[in-house]
């Protein structure tokens, strides 16, 4: 639901839904890992939609259900491609920034929270 409602850009219920998760003691870097999952998966299915292929197709070439790139491709259409790169590049840089010690990763978890459902 979390990453759901990050790539609909839905602020208010991502926000609510990271907080719920911390609050369950999530562990923020597994939330990190389907965070960067998720947006992969939104680059790819971008890609192979401005190649022109339609879903079905998508689900055969990524070999991922129907049901999931269904949903990955509504959630593409709200992004263009060079977003959707230029998230990646930031959860690279929030990557490498907690692996160094110059960033926190629940910080960094809300600040990409709000950066992607306001201004991406």
């Amino acid at each position: 639901d979390l990453v759901d409602a990050l790539g609909n850009r839905n602020a208010k219920r991502a926000a609510q839904l990271l907080q719920e998760k911390m609050n369950e003691g999530t562990d923020p870097f597994y939330l990190f890992s389907m965070f960067v999952r998720q947006f992969r998966l939104l680059i790819q299915v971008r890609e192979l939609m401005e190649e022109g292929l339609k879903p079905p197709a998508i689900s055969k070439v990524m070999k991922t259900h129907s049901f999931v790139v269904g949903k990955l491709a509504q959630q593409a259409r709200g992004f263009s491609l060079a977003q959707l790169e230029q998230i990646y590049r930031h959860l690279l840089e929030i990557d490498v920034g907690v692996k160094t010690g110059r960033a926190d990763m629940l910080t960094s978890l809300n600040l990409l929270v709000a950066s992607l459902t306001v201004t991406a």
